[in-house]
C-alpha cells in the first residue's frame, strides 16, 4: 500500500481520516450541547434536513441554517473538512515536525499508517490484523486500559504510590502495545526520515493523529517515539483550523492567565502549591476562598489568553461540558492547562457520589479525550491535560515544572517533555516513570508559547 504513489495515498488518507474524525466529533458535540441553546437547535435542524431530504441544499431553510451556524458557531466551522492537499498539510508543519496518521478501516481489521514530514517523501503502510491480534488490540484499548485507570485512581486516593499489581497491568499494556504496533510505527517513521532532506531534525516533534481505538493507548511509550516530543490532535482538518486561528487572537485580554484551584476546597495542599508558583499577574478563584461560579468559568475562557484548572477530580465534573460546547472562543482563549485527576480519600468518595447521580453518557463526556475535543471545538488551540490519575504531590511538581518552562519561553509540548524528564515521584521504577511520562499530553498546537 502506497509503495508506488505514497504522497497521493497520504493525501487521500488525510481526507478520509478528517471525515471520520469530523463525524465522531459531531456526535460528541451533540451529546455535550445544551438542548435548549440556539446553536443546538440549528444543528439538530440541519441534521434532520440531511437525513430526511434528498437535496437539502435547494431549500431556503438550509441556507439560513448554514449562514447562522457559519457565523455564530466555532464548532460548526471546525467540523468542516477543507480539501486537505499534501501541500496544505505540510504548510502546517515546521521543519522539525512530522505528522503520523494511524487510522483503522471501518471494520477495524485494517490499519493504515502515514508518516508525513515537512519535506521529502511520505511513507504509507497498510497492515491487516489477524483475528487474534485484532482481539488483543481491542482488549488493550478497551477493558485493559479501563481497569488500569480505575485501579490507579483507587490506589492513589489512599496511597502516595501505585501498588505493584496496578503497575504490572501497565507493564503488560506497554509490552503488548509495543509488540503489536511498534514495528509498524518504526517502519513508517524510519522510512520517512531516511527520505527527508533534514534527517537530523525530522524526529524532533511528532503530531499523532489516531482513531478512537488507538487514542486510548499510551502511544508516546512506543519505542519508535521515545526520542521525539509528541503532541496529539484529532485530524489534519482540525489542525488546519487551529493554525488558521493562531493569528486571530484578540488584543483586549485583561490578563495572560486565569486560574481555578480546587473549586470545592477538598485538599489544602493544592492552594499552597499554587501560591508557590502563581505570578502577580494571574487572576482567578481559589476554592479555599469561595466556590467559583459557572459564569466565572465561562467569562475566564472568553477573556483570557490562558486558563489553568488545578484541582482534584475531573475538570468537566465541576464545570459541565454544556458550559463550553456552545461558546465561540476562537481568537480569544488560546490555551487551557488542566492539572487534575488527583484524589485523596474524601475527594474520591465525593467523586463517586457525584458520578452516581449522572448518566453513563455524561460520565463519558468527562474523559480526557472528550474534554480535549469539546474545548478544541469551542476554539481552544492548545489543551494540556492529564490522561489518568496522579498523586496531588506529583501534580504539584508537574505544575511547578510547566510554569517554570513556560516562564523561560518554552512551548507547551517542550514544557510537558521537560516535566516528564523531571523526578515527579519518589519511585524510580521505570514503569512508574513511564506512566508519568505518558500521563500528561498536549492536544493541538504544541509549538505555541504561553506568557506565564
Amino acid at each position: 500500500c502506497g509503495s508506488r504513489a505514497p504522497n497521493f495515498c497520504a493525501e487521500f488518507l488525510c481526507i478520509y481520516q478528517s471525515c471520520v474524525a469530523s463525524c465522531e466529533l459531531e456526535q460528541l458535540l451533540r451529546r455535550a450541547s445544551d438542548v435548549g441553546s440556539r446553536q443546538s437547535t440549528f444543528r439538530n435542524m440541519r441534521a434532520h434536513m440531511v437525513s430526511e431530504l434528498v437535496h437539502p441544499r435547494e431549500f431556503p431553510s438550509w441556507k439560513r441554517t448554514e449562514a447562522f451556524l457559519s457565523k455564530r458557531s466555532t464548532a460548526f466551522r471546525r467540523l468542516s473538512v477543507p480539501l486537505m492537499t499534501l501541500k496544505r498539510v505540510r504548510e502546517l508543519l515546521t521543519k522539525d515536525t512530522r505528522v503520523l496518521i494511524m487510522q483503522h478501516s471501518e471494520d477495524g481489521r485494517t490499519l493504515y499508517l502515514a508518516s508525513i514530514p515537512r519535506d521529502g517523501r511520505c511513507t504509507v503502510l497498510k497492515h491487516e490484523w489477524s483475528a487474534l491480534d485484532h482481539r488483543q488490540l481491542k482488549g488493550l484499548s478497551g477493558s485493559r486500559m479501563s481497569h488500569f485507570r480505575e485501579d490507579l485512581s483507587k490506589t492513589l486516593s489512599r496511597s502516595k504510590e501505585p501498588d505493584t499489581a496496578t503497575m504490572e497491568t501497565f507493564r503488560d499494556i506497554l509490552l503488548r502495545m509495543n509488540t503489536l504496533i511498534d514495528s509498524l510505527v518504526s517502519q513508517a517513521t524510519i522510512t520517512s526520515s531516511a527520505s527527508s532532506s533534514s534527517r537530523s531534525q525530522t524526529n524532533r516533534r511528532t503530531i499523532l493523529l489516531c482513531d478512537k481505538t488507538l487514542a486510548a493507548l499510551p502511544l508516546e511509550a512506543l519505542h519508535a517515539l521515545e526520542s521525539t516530543a509528541c503532541t496529539r490532535d484529532f485530524s489534519t482538518a482540525l489542525l488546519y483550523h487551529r493554525q488558521q486561528s493562531t493569528t486571530a487572537a484578540s488584543a483586549d485580554h485583561q490578563h495572560p492567565i486565569s486560574y481555578f484551584a480546587d473549586p470545592l476546597n477538598e485538599d489544602p495542599r493544592i492552594s499552597r502549591s499554587l501560591r508557590s508558583v502563581r505570578k502577580d499577574s494571574w487572576r482567578g478563584v481559589d476554592g479555599s476562598d469561595r466556590v467559583p461560579s459557572e459564569g466565572e468559568w465561562q467569562q475566564s475562557l472568553a477573556h483570557s489568553d490562558c486558563v489553568l484548572f488545578y484541582g482534584v477530580g475531573r475538570l468537566m465534573s465541576f464545570f459541565g461540558p454544556h458550559l463550553v460546547s456552545s461558546l465561540s472562543l476562537e481568537g480569544r482563549c488560546k490555551t487551557v492547562l488542566i492539572v487534575d485527576r488527583a484524589h485523596n480519600e474524601d475527594s474520591f468518595r465525593n467523586q463517586v457520589t457525584r458520578d452516581s447521580k449522572k448518566t453513563a453518557v455524561r460520565i463519558a463526556l468527562e474523559g480526557e479525550r472528550e474534554t480535549a475535543a469539546i474545548l478544541s471545538l469551542a476554539g481552544i488551540n492548545t489543551v494540556l491535560l492529564n490522561r489518568w490519575s496522579r498523586t496531588i504531590d506529583a501534580n504539584a511538581a508537574l505544575l511547578a515544572s510547566i510554569v517554570k518552562s513556560l516562564g523561560h519561553g518554552k512551548c507547551a509540548a517542550d514544557a510537558v517533555r521537560m516535566a516528564s524528564g523531571a523526578k515527579l515521584g519518589s519511585d524510580d521504577d521505570p514503569v512508574v516513570r513511564q506512566s508519568s511520562i505518558c500521563g500528561t499530553v498536549v492536544y493541538g498546537v504544541g509549538s505555541a508559547s504561553i506568557k506565564a
